[in-house]
């Protein structure tokens, strides 16, 4: 915290909120935590409130890397009508099709690791289809 606070760079405070995967992933060991089931919106959305009442600002679900199974569109759904906050959501989103569920339940920004590395293809897909959006929307 010094050494951030020396830096003077933006802090963005932001609750990371680990989902089950369907398997154990590094994030699970490194941090030693118990993931959210990813069958219990109710849950979630009562974790994402408790962040935002202690002044978290915005809010990252994730499922881990190489997440046999992303954060399912329920949880995104709920914690973004309950949370006025942007949603980040990562883990397991491998294909354009995972990404897409993901962003039509409600998230901000997908973190795309692992399927990004590999394959290259993956990140022309969503870049494409982010695209189609903007041009929709406009």
């Amino acid at each position: 915290a010094p050494l951030i606070a020396q830096s003077k760079i933006e802090v963005l405070p932001t609750g990371y909120m680990l989902v089950d995967g369907g398997k154990k992933t590094s994030v699970h060991y490194m941090s030693q935590t118990i993931p959210l089931p990813n069958h219990n919106p109710e849950l979630s959305v009562a974790t994402a409130l408790a962040g935002q009442y202690l002044g978290l600002q915005y809010f990252y679900l994730d499922a881990g890397s190489g997440a046999a199974e992303p954060v399912s569109p329920k949880i995104i759904k709920a914690v973004k009508r309950k949370v006025d906050a942007p949603l980040l959501v990562g883990g397991g989103l491998n294909t354009l099709e995972k990404i897409q569920k993901a962003y039509l339940a409600g998230a901000d920004v997908v973190i795309v690791g692992n399927g990004a590395v590999k394959s290259m293809g993956l990140l022309r897909e969503v870049s494409d289809y982010l695209e189609s959006i903007r041009i929709l929307a406009n």
